[in-house]
């Protein structure tokens, strides 16, 4: 039987020694390589997949590694059926 609100929590497991949850901090400067850049900059307005490896001359999966890297940076999203957009400004 439970005495107290303490006696309760400690069954609970909500005393203090549980872990602290982590914060994510946003990175304010990312880094691209020069051929994210170059992607980066193809992407001037939502464009599919093939379009982006016709206009650089690159083969899809050399493309789609970048956007995959670019997007979890949060600097372009994918949209439905193979398209990609920037986010942001570029300036």
């Amino acid at each position: 039987m439970l005495i107290d609100a303490d006696q309760l929590s400690q069954w609970m497991g909500w005393g203090n020694s549980a872990p602290k949850k982590k914060t994510l901090q946003h990175q304010l400067f990312v880094t691209l390589s020069p051929s994210e850049k170059e992607v980066l900059h193809a992407l001037t307005h939502p464009k599919h997949l093939d379009q982006l490896a016709e206009e650089l001359n690159r083969p899809q999966y050399e493309i789609a590694a970048e956007l995959l890297q670019m997007e979890m940076k949060n600097l372009i999203r994918s949209l439905p059926a193979k398209r990609f957009e920037r986010l942001g400004n570029m300036e």
